[in-house]
């Protein structure tokens, strides 16, 4: 889908850095949102993909440029679909939410000068913590 629109995808991921998180759950929040920004971003355009440490946090950021998004709030809600244009049935980014609250990860949208933003807080592994 991104050769198809001419999508660059570019990336930013620091390495060595330690997740304890279900591998199936992980894989669904990165692929829905990867895809998602493939599939709204403007064609010939950039989706940049951000991994690094943020404070006591681990940041996945998936950053592209598209039409900016009509209501942040809404986007989470089963269903919810800012365009039927696209395809989808509203359900992807509300699983990833549910799975984001079961872990205690801080999730944050921005959208500006059409760009927009999907940023992922998790709590970074440590071999030492006793949880």
């Amino acid at each position: 889908m991104a050769l198809g629109n001419k999508i660059v995808l570019e990336h930013d991921i620091t390495p060595n850095l330690k997740l304890f998180f279900s591998e199936v759950e992980l894989q669904r929040i990165c692929d829905n949102n990867i895809s998602n920004a493939i599939k709204y971003s403007l064609p010939e355009s950039e989706v940049f993909i951000t991994l690094k440490r943020d404070k006591e946090m681990l940041l996945l950021e998936v950053t592209s440029v598209g039409t900016a998004i009509k209501d942040p709030e809404q986007l989470f809600k089963r269903y919810y679909r800012e365009g039927s244009a696209r395809g989808g049935f509203g359900i992807g980014l509300h699983i990833v939410k549910e799975i984001c609250d079961k872990h205690a990860v801080k999730v944050d949208v921005q959208s500006a000068n059409n760009q927009n933003s999907f940023q992922y807080y998790f709590k970074e592994y440590h071999e030492n913590l006793i949880t």
